[in-house]
């Protein structure tokens, strides 16, 4: 499964990149492709390489902080970048995955240890965890409301678009979650 999975998704990320790479919502799906597939391979190795799972267990965080800062990206820039964006939305999509990033390589306090399963590696949740999935929540939603209010605004081919992309959010939240 995570091999199909990696390769869906990387053929899916070199297909839309390929048709426009100068694209600046093309860049930001793409780069929310492979951080995506950079979840799913820490993921996986966080439970096949018993060894190294505490390493690949605080990536797997790395690799779910950066889709949030590309889902939120490619929420500003969807269907097509219209205006400049405002430095506060800059702000507010990477400091706050760079911080989540930098806390869970460089401390105990997302991940602090792990445990090994019958199922797998599962991990002991350091002292600021439990505000992690707010966080990822926080950007799947904010995403979420970004798409609808162009979606009301959007017409043709772009409101149709728009919309395949707020039902496979949906679909990713509520799966996710």
């Amino acid at each position: 499964p995570f091999v199909i999975a990696a390769g869906l998704y990387a053929t899916l990320g070199i297909i839309v990149y390929s048709k426009n790479q100068k694209s600046v919502v093309n860049q930001a799906f793409t780069l929310l492709i492979w951080s995506t597939i950079f979840w799913l391979t820490f993921n996986y190795l966080a439970d096949t390489d018993v060894d190294r799972a505490l390493l690949w267990s605080r990536l797997t965080y790395v690799g779910s902080s950066l889709i949030a800062m590309f889902i939120w990206y490619f929420a500003l820039l969807f269907p097509k970048r219209e205006k400049k964006i405002p430095w506060l939305a800059h702000l507010f999509g990477v400091l706050l995955p760079a911080a989540f990033i930098i806390l869970s390589l460089g401390t105990n306090l997302i991940v602090e240890g792990i445990t090994q399963e019958s199922w797998g590696t599962d991990i002991v949740p350091g002292a600021v965890n439990a505000l992690y999935p707010l966080f990822f929540l926080v950007f799947m939603v904010g995403s979420l409301v970004l798409l609808i209010r162009k979606y009301h605004v959007l017409t043709g081919i772009a409101r149709v678009q728009t919309l395949f992309v707020i039902y496979g959010l949906l679909f990713s939240m509520i799966t996710g979650f």
